[in-house]
């Protein structure tokens, strides 16, 4: 069973997650100044090798009738290697992510022991694109 949910890790959705946190980062922040940076001009901004953790905490309630008898918390963390990333930014929202390498690893616990730790190979990250942008806080 605990093979077969390492199976599922590469359907996980981390793109949000990951956009999500580079929102916060100062040096991608200084372009939603429109004053400094106007629509016209496209950026390329490369983010030096970072990592990411994304953790989830799901339970599973087992149920007599409509009582809970017992509850089991996991702990299912990714943490990702990032190096090589290029967003490119135009009119203080981030259009496109260029490039870029990623490695990672998941672990999955219960109850503070390791049932599953899985290492990725290095995977080229795609292009992705996004037509409409990611607003860039304080645009």
């Amino acid at each position: 069973m605990l093979d077969r949910i390492g199976d599922h890790v590469d359907e996980l959705d981390v793109i949000e997650p990951i956009l999500g946190s580079w929102m916060k980062y100062r040096q991608l922040r200084q372009y939603a100044d429109r004053k400094k940076h106007g629509p016209e001009e496209t950026l390329l901004l490369s983010l030096r090798e970072h990592t990411m953790t994304i953790a989830h905490r799901p339970k599973l309630e087992i149920l007599i009738g409509e009582q809970t008898v017992k509850a089991l918390e996991f702990e299912v963390t990714l943490a990702l290697v990032l190096e090589g990333v290029v967003l490119k930014v135009r009119d203080a929202r981030v259009r496109e992510i260029l490039a870029g390498r990623c490695r990672g690893k998941g672990t999955f616990k219960c109850a503070g022991f390791t049932l599953l730790e899985r290492a990725t190979k290095p995977v080229e990250l795609p292009g992705i694109t996004r037509r409409e942008g990611i607003s860039i806080p304080g645009a």
